[in-house]
């Protein structure tokens, strides 16, 4: 089953730098798990996060502190989903890459979003390749 929060309200959204607002970081935290079709145990383990707290995220009643250390683990999913926008364009495509083998991580990219060592390397290799990665 993929993540599908409730509701996204951008509305409630004060500032749109993940980095500095809670609520930003939260929306694109739960747009990025559903881009890159994660999995609810995934985001869990990523985010260092029990199954309560995935719950409250999902149905807006918690926010990711930037400061906080899921928030800094939050941080590697959005800066993931941008890179992908930025080098492949679009989902699908991404999508298509993260399950394709790539000899430069000795694996599925998607495969490693289990780990948030996975993520960090496949963030790193992203970035790499994308031409605005200014975080």
């Amino acid at each position: 089953m993929h993540l599908q929060p409730q509701k996204l309200d951008y509305h409630d959204v004060r500032s749109g730098d993940a980095r500095v607002s809670a609520e930003a970081l939260t929306l694109d935290t739960l747009r990025a798990a559903r881009n890159l079709e994660l999995q609810r145990p995934q985001l869990e383990a990523l985010l260092g996060a029990d199954p309560d707290e995935v719950d409250r995220l999902l149905d807006n009643r918690q926010t990711l502190s930037p400061r906080s250390e899921q928030g800094m683990r939050a941080l590697l999913l959005v800066r993931l989903n941008r890179a992908l926008g930025d080098v492949f364009g679009s989902l699908h495509r991404a999508r298509e890459w993260l399950d394709t083998l790539d000899p430069a991580l000795g694996g599925r990219p998607g495969d490693l979003l289990r780990t948030r060592e996975g993520l960090e390397r496949v963030l790193g290799h992203m970035e790499l390749s994308s031409k605005d990665f200014a975080w």
